[in-house]
């Protein structure tokens, strides 16, 4: 998983990384058929109020129940004019996340169209249209997406909720205001707890909320180089990791000669592979095109590319390829290598650019939709308010479980975003229409059966019929993925079902 290398045991449903730090492993929606997947697991001034919360030492279930019912109430943004959960919030929160999808995808088409001027010491000298101008234009609100990734962060806080006993590893964090530095950590580090590095997670992306924006800036200027020569104390990856205590990555793995040796390495050691000419093409082979691709989708002249260090070209003719031996190192040339403890990598000196808007600007308004979805899809809110009744606070409280456990990643950015997206849309299509009538006919195979499919037309209308036969007027409901409510399913829904459209 991103190029990090896990064990799955099956029979305990864990997943190992390789520094024997442990998830559970949970069976998702699949397919047609009824199968399944599996899922693992200087500052800017803020106008919120620092956080208050402090984790609790009640377990109890009456004391968790009236701990998280008072969070989901009255918490959120402490002497703030938003105060709990409501409708509005709901709505407002929804309407940015779709102006912000929209923007950001504009961003990513129209990198190219910014213009940039290198001057030998590596920084530009005139801005380009900034990303972070681009938001202030469209009046993309953060404030209430801050709001409710506050609350998110309280739950967190509450001893029990996660079904974690480290709360205590993190009790430093209780009370950390917004805007202020998240504490450095090491992704997927034994040294730590995972609750510790989630909980530090949630306080780096609740600050890329606001300052996201303004660090895309930052790397876009300098055309998103990983040279850390490139930029100042307080720009670009210095500027994330003083908000995060991580970073985005800047470049690409193209070889992972401990992953990859006895694939590509006729079973030879990682050492022994990592040293090889053959290695050395293998990476040059596949970093070449990603760079190619790189200059074109952000129109980089001859000049720039070689200032930016991208060009000569890397071509697979065994050539000798620098070694980075400290991650100071990194950037200066178009391929490199990094050898370090349990690391033997080939890099392109490109990044993935959707990573990089994914983790920058998309992830802390993603999190904060899953969390409404969260609240919409077991039925949390009643007219406005929240629900605090026992039933629906304890299906909340195993829902708010199965978020922390799969929604949030303890790792880097590039898989926190990716963590992010993969609960996401397993959230937004676990109730869509087709995957309700996908199940449907997974389980009732004993109709769907192949004497059914063999003396089927082309046009599908013994299944059409049976299918028909299942759902019209049966009750059965569903979420219309072009509106996003839930609604009966008809007839025409089965039309389109069977025609795959």
């Amino acid at each position: 998983i991103n190029n990090m290398i896990f064990t799955v045991n099956f029979s305990e449903m864990k997943q190992y990384n390789q520094s024997g730090g442990s998830r559970p492993v949970r069976r998702g929606p699949g397919g047609g058929g009824g199968g399944g997947g599996f899922h693992t697991h200087t500052p800017v001034a803020f106008s919120s109020a620092p956080r208050s919360a402090a984790a609790s030492s009640a377990t109890d279930p009456n004391s968790l129940r009236q701990q998280v019912a008072t969070v989901l109430v009255t918490g959120g943004t402490p002497g703030g004019d938003m105060v709990g959960i409501s409708g509005a919030t709901m709505f407002v929160a929804n309407a940015d996340i779709k102006k912000m999808d929209t923007l950001c995808n504009d961003v990513v088409s129209k990198l190219h169209t910014f213009r940039h001027y290198l001057t030998p010491t590596g920084i530009f000298s005139s801005a380009p249209s900034t990303v972070e101008d681009r938001f202030k234009a469209a009046k993309v609100e953060t404030d209430m997406i801050v709001h409710l990734l506050n609350i998110i962060i309280d739950l967190f806080a509450i001893k029990g909720l996660t079904g974690d006993n480290n709360n205590d590893d993190a009790s430093d964090l209780h009370g950390h205001a917004v805007g202020s530095p998240v504490p450095a950590y090491n992704a997927n580090a034994k040294s730590e707890s995972i609750y510790r590095r989630k909980y530090l997670s949630l306080l780096g992306l609740r600050n890329l909320a606001v300052q996201g924006p303004q660090i895309f800036s930052q790397l876009h200027y300098r055309l998103f180089s990983g040279n850390p020569g490139d930029y100042g104390s307080n720009d670009g990856p210095n500027r994330m990791r003083y908000v995060t205590g991580n970073v985005v990555d800047l470049d690409t793995v193209v070889l992972d000669c401990n992953r990859q040796h006895k694939e590509f390495g006729a079973g030879s050691n990682p050492n022994a592979f990592f040293a090889s000419a053959e290695a050395r093409n293998i990476a040059a082979a596949g970093a070449g095109p990603l760079i190619e691709v790189f200059i074109d989708q952000l129109k980089i002249n001859k000049d720039v590319a070689s200032k930016r260090n991208l060009t000569p070209l890397p071509t697979p003719n065994g050539a000798t390829i620098p070694i980075a031996s400290h991650n100071t190192d990194r950037g200066k040339w178009p391929l490199w290598g990094y050898a370090n403890v349990g690391v033997l990598t080939y890099h392109a000196n490109v990044p993935h650019l959707p990573d990089v808007v994914g983790a920058l600007l998309k992830a802390p308004f993603h999190l904060a939709k899953a969390f409404l979805l969260v609240l919409s899809r077991n039925n949390m809110m009643d007219k406005g308010s929240i629900r605090t009744d026992s039933a629906s606070i304890d299906t909340f409280i195993t829902a708010m479980r199965a978020f922390f456990d799969e929604a949030v990643n303890d790792s880097c950015f590039n898989a926190k975003w990716k963590q992010i997206e993969s609960y996401l849309d397993t959230m937004e299509n676990c109730d869509s229409i087709r995957n309700i009538l996908n199940e449907l006919q997974g389980k009732n195979q004993h109709i769907f059966n192949a004497a059914l499919f063999n003396g089927d037309d082309e046009a599908r209308t013994n299944e059409r019929k049976a299918m028909e036969a299942l759902v019209v007027g049966k009750g059965i409901r569903g979420r219309d993925p072009k509106t996003g409510t839930v609604r009966l399913v008809c007839a025409e829904d089965v039309v389109k079902f069977i025609n795959e459209e």
